[in-house]
């Protein structure tokens, strides 16, 4: 049997997702059992297959996820494929990005204004806040949406009307 994985390279920041794609091929058509096993993970690192076994000719997804705690480097894993005694393998890697830096930040009448670098350039991210600053994040509100300049750099200029507010970067 073979097997490969799609994409071979992911580049992400801490705090994310990311699914890869095992395809499994059976050239004899012998439609054996592949069992799916992964590489042991580094702390802040969680994966979950949709299938732990493809029959024959298939595909699996891999989900993995990349903690807030993970530190930026380049992180190599394999994919293990074990059938009748056989084991093949496929590798890929994840590039964790350092995060992003605010270099500035000042309250300007009733604006509060933050800028700064390290943004990969045309990625998305978003401009959070909520009132409450140990809120789980899902529960803090978006306010703006914007995509990093081709250096990298980002700038926000928002409403700061309420008592207290606090504003957190999320890149997607």
């Amino acid at each position: 049997f073979t097997i490969t994985n799609s994409p071979p390279l992911q580049t992400l920041y801490a705090g994310t997702n990311v699914t890869l794609f095992i395809t499994l091929g059976d050239p004899t058509l012998m439609s054996n059992v592949v069992n799916l096993s992964l590489s042991v993970l580094p702390p802040g690192f969680g994966a979950h297959f949709s299938t732990n076994a493809v029959t024959g000719t298939g595909q699996a997804m891999l989900t993995m996820s990349i903690s807030n705690s993970v530190r930026p480097y380049l992180y190599v894993f394999s994919v293990n494929g074990a059938s009748a005694g056989v084991t093949h393998m496929a590798f890929f890697k994840i590039n964790v990005l350092p995060p992003p830096v605010i270099n500035g930040a000042a309250v300007v009448g009733k604006n509060f204004i933050f800028n700064g670098t390290g943004g990969s350039p045309g990625v998305a991210y978003q401009v959070l806040e909520a009132g409450n600053v140990t809120l789980p994040l899902d529960e803090w509100t978006v306010v703006a949406t914007n995509f990093f300049d081709g250096d990298g750099g980002f700038n926000f200029s928002g409403d700061m009307s309420a008592p207290e507010q606090f504003f957190r970067l999320r890149v997607r």
